[in-house]
């Protein structure tokens, strides 16, 4: 016992230490998560919108250069145009070529007399550029390619293309001014924005395409297409994350899309920043194993008070558990003694054992002579019940028998000295005798509910309710009724009372819904507040809900004998067996409506009183 109870403590230390450490990694990992996450995110930002810009001035000054009316009108020389071209160039290197183009797609002035009547209508700046500024995307230019120098790769040069709409005095759309910018360029100017601690800290930023595609970043993913789904839930606006990259390590991930304005061009780059995993929760794991050894040193301090505490504290505790268990066997004990008359908690223990001890025996003494009283009052009503029966089968059947064959013998054999009254009074007789059998014969129905052994198995209802239609339809083969049965239904619950219960509520419903063409019956199970009802439904005569009350008492009616035949036992006996099982039926009906009937034989819990509502 004392064993155990140092090694519980210590485990209890041990697992608290090592829990604490975890859930604190695991708060702070999320709460540093959400802050470096911020932080990449931030920086991705930064650098796209340093980016656009970059390319907004350069598109501005395309602007500026078409906003001049003279160019636009036409009337300006072309060796004027050409040198504003040239010396725009010369003060913007990174502009590769530029020319004014006219309506007709054809080149008209451009630097270098490149190009010069060539038609540009097919290529994807013209269309949109004649009516609003453009940016592209990047690609080559085939045909300005031979004029340019390679790239330090040996490939012909990217360029983005950029233009800009010219419209005369008179608001008209006569041409377009274009431009190209060396892509290398951008390059330079996304790498000129890193900073050395940056990357000291694992920090580096991916500038990707329209296409998704790297196009400037590290050298081993260059022209690579970042589709990943983490990646492109970040592009729809989801929130920083851990994403693993091809060379197989994770990294805190962001990405800042190009922020877009009305009316104005984008060249619809994005910028992902990431930061190595290992750099940026470094510091975390450090104190993440400061605190898990900081734990096992308090656990094992912990454990060795623990045993030292053992001793003390088990061994009355073992006393007093020796004491429970000779108790338990019959023999006499004191549980103050057990524990040395101690007042602390044990003490108090002991004595509150001692008291429930007393109680215990009193309650089982009562118990015992109740259960007695309650036996010997049940076998008294057995014995009357018996005796009941008897009287019902024997002492009243005989002289009900007697009644009804001489009348019947009266009839045949003095028919001839009757006269019509007379015979008409034997009629009554007749009828009168076999109405008290049958209102005897309920009787015994129901006393025969309330006794018996209750068996519990698990009936197939929906096969019960098929069997019991399929008998009533045999009987009145003339009869148009339509019946729905949901397949699957079960119930728990004796058998015969069962196919009792369908019987009696399936052929109120057949007999109620006479006067129906088509006649419907549906049967289907349904699950309120977690027990299991099963519904019986007509769209037959139906009954006024104020009486409804009425409708589970022997012998009760709610409409005439010539109406609808009947003694008014069946529902009395389908509420009984209902009961016996320990559940419950409720009634809807509305007169003209049909009725509905649902039932369970699943218990109500202990703080429900309530029928449950109809669904």
């Amino acid at each position: 016992m004392r064993v155990r109870f140092a090694l519980v403590l210590g485990a209890s230390g041990l697992l608290f230490a090592v829990t604490a450490a975890f859930v604190v990694e695991h708060l702070t990992t999320q709460q540093l998560e959400a802050n470096a996450g911020q932080a990449v995110r931030r920086e991705a930002d930064l650098v796209g919108r340093a980016l656009a810009a970059q390319l907004s001035d350069r598109l501005n000054l395309l602007r500026h250069l078409a906003a001049d009316p003279v160019l636009a009108s036409g009337v300006m020389e072309t060796a004027d145009v050409r040198d504003r071209l040239e010396r725009l160039r010369a003060t913007q290197p990174e502009l590769a070529w530029l020319a004014m183009v006219g309506a007709d797609g054809l080149v008209q002035v451009s630097t270098g007399n490149l190009l010069i009547g060539e038609s540009m209508a097919h290529e994807p700046w013209f269309a949109t550029g004649m009516l609003q500024p453009w940016l592209g995307k990047r690609g080559p230019m085939p045909r300005l390619s031979p004029n340019v120098p390679l790239t330090t790769e040996g490939r012909p040069p990217d360029f983005l293309d950029m233009a800009v709409p010219l419209i005369d005095y008179q608001g008209r759309h006569v041409g377009l001014i274009v431009g190209l910018l060396h892509w290398d360029w951008l390059t330079t100017q996304h790498q000129s924005l890193g900073h050395p601690l940056d990357r000291q800290h694992g920090l580096d930023t991916l500038v990707l395409g329209r296409d998704g595609r790297v196009a400037s970043g590290p050298a081993e993913l260059i022209g690579q297409t970042i589709d990943w789904p983490d990646v492109m839930a970040m592009r729809r606006g989801g929130a920083p994350g851990v994403v693993r990259w091809p060379d197989g390590q994770d990294y805190l991930t962001a990405l800042a899309a190009d922020p877009v304005r009305a009316g104005e061009p984008s060249a619809e780059l994005s910028v992902v920043a990431r930061q190595n995993l290992a750099q940026a929760f470094g510091e975390l794991r450090s104190l993440h194993q400061r605190l898990l050894w900081a734990g096992v040193l308090a656990t094992l301090i912990f454990v060795t008070l623990s045993v030292l505490l053992a001793d003390r504290v088990a061994r009355p505790i073992a006393r007093l558990s020796a004491a429970a268990q000779r108790r338990r066997l019959g023999h006499a004990v004191s549980f103050a003694t057990a524990t040395g008359n101690s007042r602390d908690e044990l003490g108090r223990l002991a004595n509150a054992l001692a008291e429930l001890d007393d109680e215990l025996r009193e309650l089982h003494a009562d118990l015992e002579h109740r259960v007695a009283d309650r036996t010997a009052q049940l076998q008294a009503a057995n014995a009357e019940l018996d005796s009941f029966a008897y009287a019902v089968s024997h002492d009243l059947r005989a002289p009900l028998r007697a009644l009804s064959g001489f009348a019947m013998a009266l009839k045949e054999d003095h028919a001839a000295v009757l006269d019509e009254r007379g015979l008409q009074y034997l009629g009554h007789i007749e009828s009168a005798s076999h109405r008290m059998g049958d209102l005897i014969e309920g009787l015994l129905v129901l006393s025969r509910v309330t006794r018996g052994t209750l068996h519990q198995d698990t009936v197939a209802l929906s096969a019960v309710a098929l069997r019991v239609l399929a008998d009533l339809e045999a009987a009145e083969p003339l009869r148009l009724v339509e019946w729905q049965v949901q397949p699957g239904l079960q119930i728990d619950g004796d058998a015969r009372l069962i196919d009792a219960v369908m019987r009696n509520l399936l052929g109120n419903a057949w007999k109620y819904s006479a006067g129906r063409t088509p006649a419907r019956i549906e049967v289907r199970g349904e699950t309120i507040d977690g027990r299991r009802w099963i519904t019986v439904r007509d769209n037959g005569a139906g009954f006024n809900m104020a009486y409804a009350g009425m409708l589970f008492k022997a012998f009760e009616r709610l409409h005439r004998q010539d109406e609808f035949p009947g003694l008014g036992i069946g529902l009395a006996t389908v509420l009984r067996i209902v009961q016996r099982h320990g559940g419950e039926i409720v009634p809807e009906g509305e007169v003209n409506g049909g009725a509905t009937f649902r039932f369970t034989l699943d218990r109500a819990p202990l703080t429900s009183v309530d029928a449950p509502p109809a669904p």
